[in-house]
């Protein structure tokens, strides 16, 4: 009876010893490196957690790893992704996924010209609206000019995506203020037109299309938060694109409003 007890706690000791081995050698640990610790990481669909970890153990039969962007306002941002096929169950990897930093730049109005001013010279970014990539973060300032507004300055930023809207000032033209005695403080209430009522309508319309076709695309960047499918990027930025084209109709028809009230 004890040759056989015996040999019983023999077997229960190699299996204890062998299963964490056999666990190790089914799995690959990876290092990862990354400048956006808040990003989460996909193993193939599998969803990991955050990159701010560090340190991932992940299947053995995992062929990508990937790191999506976390933030709504940052869907447009390209999920970097890094092959697993080299490895080998048991090994340790390490991985440096940087992300580069996005400047989304945009004005009222726009078409404005975004110039970075550094030490070394003044460089031409482009014109509103605009998303300029950079491997390494802005340093200087952004400067905004559009003929017959004041120019605008700000500092890039240093985040992976830096976002700044411009609401530019118009200059004041000459003889444009009038004497304190000849100003009516009372004037005339002028007739509304047609086209007031059409500009009016439209931006109504063009901004509630503009929440609508902005939450769809909402919806589905929580979908592809929780499962990383590349094919949900597509629908995403089309209707993030309707989204900004009736906010910027919106925009027009306010503004040509605003213009006949001030110089009807």
């Amino acid at each position: 009876m004890r040759p056989l007890r015996n040999n019983l706690a023999l077997v229960l000791l190699l299996w204890a010893g062998w299963a964490p081995c056999s666990r190790a050698q089914s799995t690959v640990v990876v290092h990862l490196e990354t400048n956006y610790p808040r990003a989460i990481v996909f193993a193939d669909s599998v969803w990991l957690g955050s990159a701010s970890q560090e340190v991932l153990v992940v299947p053995a039969q995992t062929r990508v790893l990937r790191l999506v962007p976390p933030s709504v306002d940052a869907w447009s941002i390209q999920p970097l992704t890094a092959s697993l096929d080299a490895a080998a169950p048991g090994d340790t990897l390490s991985l440096r996924m940087l992300f580069p930093y996005h400047y989304r730049l945009e004005s009222i109005p726009y078409g404005a010209t975004v110039t970075l001013e550094t030490p070394m010279g003044a460089f031409r970014l482009g014109k509103t609206p605009l998303t300029y990539k950079s491997e390494v973060p802005l340093e200087g300032t952004l400067r905004v000019d559009l003929p017959g507004y004041l120019r605008e300055e700000q500092a890039p930023g240093a985040d992976i995506w830096n976002r700044h809207v411009f609401a530019l000032k118009p200059v004041a033209q000459p003889g444009a203020e009038l004497a304190g005695s000849e100003v009516n403080w009372h004037p005339p209430r002028t007739r509304r037109t047609w086209i007031d009522y059409a500009a009016v309508g439209t931006a109504l319309s063009a901004g509630v299309l503009a929440i609508h076709f902005k939450r769809k695309a909402d919806r589905r960047f929580d979908r592809y938060q929780e499962d990383g499918d590349p094919a949900l990027r597509s629908s995403i930025k089309r209707f993030d694109t309707y989204s900004g084209i009736a906010l910027g109709v919106s925009q027009v028809s306010l503004g040509l409003f605003a213009f006949r009230l001030i110089f009807k």
